[in-house]
């Protein structure tokens, strides 16, 4: 369907309006330059648990599949790539770990890999908004630069309103490459080993 935004100020009439509860909202940019500070998004427990709920009930009606309990979400993507990727997959890997793109699976495989899935690990990108349907009892580690104006709350507030909690492992930022929130970033391996520890 068409988008039709609207500056600021301006009304639209319609003659029938549709009108859906949010799940999420996390604006991408200010209405308003009064504004200090920016959201880290606000999410909806039941709408989570509705999704949650729909989509568990579609899951089994599919061919039923082995899916991984740990895994580790590879990232491709031109920005916010971890730049010793290689070696990361290599040392979790050797530890039970199975790398997974979830872009080549279909949305609800992707349901189905996280409600299987007891420990997460991935850089943070759009592949993690699927941990509102992991166990509340999965562990989830998010691989993310260090920078003042990250998001950090972001995907927090997904895991609270999902009933977990996340654990961050902060990269320093790559030399080269692009700046800011979407920086390229290395991770300490050893303190990934540290913070992932029983989850090994």
């Amino acid at each position: 369907h068409e988008i039709i935004t609207l500056p600021i100020g301006r009304a639209l009439a319609v003659n029938e309006l549709y009108l859906t509860s949010v799940v999420g909202y996390a604006p991408f940019e200010r209405r308003t330059n009064k504004l200090s500070g920016h959201s880290h998004g606000m999410f909806s427990p039941r709408a989570f648990e509705r999704l949650r709920k729909h989509l568990g009930a579609l899951g089994q009606k599919t061919e039923k599949e082995a899916w991984p309990e740990k895994i580790f979400l590879r990232r491709i993507s031109g920005t916010r790539k971890v730049t010793n990727t290689a070696e990361l997959e290599k040392l979790l890997v050797a530890q039970g770990y199975v790398i997974i793109e979830p872009e080549k699976l279909s949305f609800l495989q992707q349901t189905q890999l996280f409600s299987k899935a007891k420990v997460i690990v991935g850089p943070s990108g759009a592949a993690l908004a699927n941990i509102l349907f992991a166990p509340q009892c999965s562990k989830v580690f998010i691989l993310i630069s260090k920078y003042p104006d990250t998001s950090y709350w972001y995907w927090q507030n997904i895991a609270c309103a999902s009933g977990k909690a996340v654990s961050y492992i902060l990269g320093e930022v790559a030399a080269r490459g692009p700046s800011g929130i979407h920086a390229d970033f290395t991770v300490d391996l050893q303190h990934v080993l540290q913070e992932l520890g029983e989850e090994l």
